[in-house]
């Protein structure tokens, strides 16, 4: 069996993994860790050693995001409903709450930023509370929304989203959107017109349930942390499934850092038509996920109050 390298709930500095919910690689490899019930966001070097916390000068609340860009850290201060912008000394530069400038005739404010995106002009942030996911330049500038129409936002309508809580984007696709109470990701081009839908309620194979964080395989595939059923899955752009990954099957014997206490998830449940795997290891819920320049994947667990490495070469998903 496969061995993990699990980091929490105790760390190093004597704190302890509240709620870890988001997870980001930045460029130089330092992987950041958003503690959405710690308000605060850990830090760690390329050895998964603790460098730095986030967010006690801060008064930020149940921050989901955080994503470094260059010099910047930009933070999803979600309790607080607004974005940071921090610099390279952590200070706070700019708070944003909305946008100054009506667009398309209406004013815009952030309600419940979940999460962050780096694309390759700027950024998305998924908004839970307004059901939109805002497309920004690389200043934080408004350009965008999705779905990009107000016939598209309406109940009931292929491209309207119930509760947005990710974003990516694809060059030559568009942009997915994790949409956690509709159990589907939702494909709209870059102008914000509804392309397709990936998945379907369920617990079967390519069934989604609750689904949470996205991100990009090494393949260019879409893997998303299909939180409900315990499990990540991939598929390709055009909606394929393309593997899942029971995440399950390889906690017993876990490689475990720092681990000061027990307060692990249970969530013990038998549920045979799934790929959660047995009582003795459980995988209590993935919620978001990350995968670094050499492949190794990042997964926040935070019913167990544990970040969890895989690294590429032994086992990871392909």
């Amino acid at each position: 069996m496969t061995r993990l390298e699990t980091i929490g709930p105790g760390l190093a500095d004597g704190s302890r993994f509240a709620g870890p919910h988001g997870v980001s690689v930045a460029a130089d490899g330092k992987v950041l860790v958003s503690d959405d019930l710690g308000h605060r966001i850990y830090v760690f070097g390329p050895r998964l050693t603790l460098e730095t916390v986030i967010g006690p000068r801060l008064g930020l609340a149940y921050v989901d995001a955080a994503e470094r860009d260059g010099e910047r850290t930009v933070v999803a201060d979600t309790g607080n409903r607004r974005l940071l912008v921090l610099g390279e000394d952590l200070a706070l530069q700019r708070e944003i709450r909305g946008w100054g400038s009506w667009w398309r005739g209406s004013r815009i404010r952030l309600q419940t930023p979940r999460s962050l995106f780096r694309t390759g002009s700027g950024w998305l942030v998924a908004d839970w509370g307004a059901k939109a996911v805002y497309r920004l330049d690389a200043e934080l500038d408004l350009t965008g929304r999705y779905p990009g129409s107000a016939g598209l936002a309406r109940s009931g309508s292929p491209g309207a989203l119930q509760a947005p809580i990710d974003a990516l984007e694809i060059p030559g696709t568009g942009v997915v959107v994790s949409d956690h109470r509709g159990d589907r990701l939702v494909v709209f081009d870059r102008d914000g017109n509804f392309r397709r839908a990936i998945g379907h309620p369920g617990t079967g194979p390519g069934a989604l349930r609750g689904p949470i964080g996205l991100a990009l395989g090494p393949a260019g595939e879409i893997w998303v942390a299909d939180s409900g059923n315990g499990r990540l899955q991939a598929f390709s752009p055009k909606g394929e499934l393309l593997a899942r990954f029971p995440v399950a099957g390889l906690r017993a014997g876990a490689d475990r850092r720092s681990d000061r206490g027990s307060d692990r998830g249970s969530d013990r449940g038998s549920d045979r038509g799934s790929d959660r795997g047995s009582d003795r290891a459980p995988w209590v819920r993935p919620a978001d996920l990350a995968f670094d320049a050499a492949g190794n994947l990042y997964v926040t667990d935070p019913g167990a109050h544990a970040l969890h490495v895989l690294r590429r070469g032994s086992g990871s998903p392909r």
